[in-house]
């Protein structure tokens, strides 16, 4: 079988780590061929932050497309599938690329995989393309939670979607290990410094404001006697202008650190692992904190919703207020003993890992 993995670029971000592993894994089977299209590849962008992660089995084809509109480039990708002739191509994020190519080219599968809720995956004109493609039955699709899933139901009225819950390698501790331990051994001033981790990019999606701004209150509560450190791994903070709005508004407990590509030490490391985004699909992230045994603490998105039980596997805020954020994080002091860590690695191997991840889209690609 030939597969094709396509998406916008290898940048950091969970639909890239998804592609990765997924064809990493699928690429283990003797008889599958995998090629793996990124439509953008400016390094000083980090558009290939996960190139180098790709099983050297794999056919790696970078188009280097531009920013805006170009309507050479369907014809460009259609030319390319034309010559690779796969059985099958599934699509990550850039639906609007593959309409034309969906449309000429019908003698393979396509399927679409629905990384964030409905309005954002398929705005304006998608929306209706997408039905009218689904109706024809020329594409499938994928959604990752249950939450995503009504999402798109209800933005769709169709119910002929195939639920798939993301999947992650089980991250392990790199050979930065020791010396990202001796960083937190650094910043954890007192014996009640409380370590938190973030991992988003800089966007109005990720609302990092409020996670920012939940910590310096808190830590600004001076009869609550709180130190909380905050740790931001991500790109965009310093070239954007709302990165940098953010920069000027952390404390100097928050401390902003970059993209990684050895994420698994910090989930190791730190005390809870924080989500603050305003919507989401079924972050990767987050399978990477059950994997690693790592609390959660987040607002009430898809996917967190989904997996996590308030209280017993994480902490959810109730709403996207800074006031119930707050509150979210002081009741995790308050109770982050009672959750059994163990709990949330038998969760990850039970239905979050790649390998299971990779046998249902398997079966889809087949059927």
């Amino acid at each position: 079988m030939k597969i094709v993995e396509i998406i916008h670029a290898l940048n950091p971000g969970g639909a890239e780590r998804l592609l990765v592993d997924l064809s990493n894994r699928f690429v283990q089977d003797e008889d599958t061929e995998v090629f793996v299209i990124a439509l953008k590849n400016r390094d000083p962008r980090n558009e290939n932050f996960y190139v180098g992660e790709l099983s050297r089995k794999i056919h790696f084809i970078p188009m280097g497309f531009g920013d805006g509109v170009n309507l050479s480039y369907p014809l460009k990708i259609y030319k390319v599938l034309q010559k690779i002739k796969p059985d099958v191509v599934h699509i990550h994020c850039v639906f609007k690329y593959l309409i034309l190519p969906i449309i000429m080219k019908r003698n393979c599968k396509y399927v679409i995989t629905l990384h964030n809720k409905a309005e954002e995956g398929f705005p304006g004109f998608q929306k209706h393309v997408l039905y009218f493609l689904l109706r024809k039955k020329l594409i499938n699709i994928v959604t990752i939670s249950d939450t995503n899933q009504e999402s798109l139901r209800n933005y769709l009225n169709q119910n002929n979607d195939v639920l798939i819950y993301n999947g992650r390698k089980q991250p392990e501790k790199t050979a930065s290990y020791p010396d990202i331990e001796k960083f937190f051994l650094q910043i954890r001033t007192t014996s009640k410094t409380i370590i938190l981790l973030a991992i988003a990019k800089c966007s109005v999606q990720k609302n990092l404001g409020l996670l920012i701004s939940s910590i310096n209150a808190l830590n600004n509560e001076k009869e609550l006697n709180l130190d909380f450190k905050l740790l931001i791994l991500g790109d965009g903070y310093h070239d954007s202008e709302l990165g940098l709005e953010l920069l000027t508004f952390a404390s100097d407990s928050i401390i902003f650190l970059g993209p990684k590509n050895n994420v698994a030490d910090y989930f190791y490391l730190c005390d809870a692992f924080c989500l603050s985004s305003l919507f989401e699909g079924m972050p990767i992230t987050l399978i990477e904190a059950l994997a690693c045994e790592c609390i959660t603490i987040s607002t009430p998105v898809s996917g967190i919703i989904d997996i996590i039980h308030d209280g017993k596997t994480g902490f959810i805020s109730p709403d996207f207020s800074e006031e119930n954020y707050k509150k979210t994080l002081l009741c995790f002091i308050e109770k982050r003993r009672e959750v059994n860590k163990s709990e949330l690695k038998e969760m990850f191997l039970k239905y979050y890992s790649i390998d299971k991840c990779a046998e249902a889209y398997y079966r889809l690609f087949v059927s």
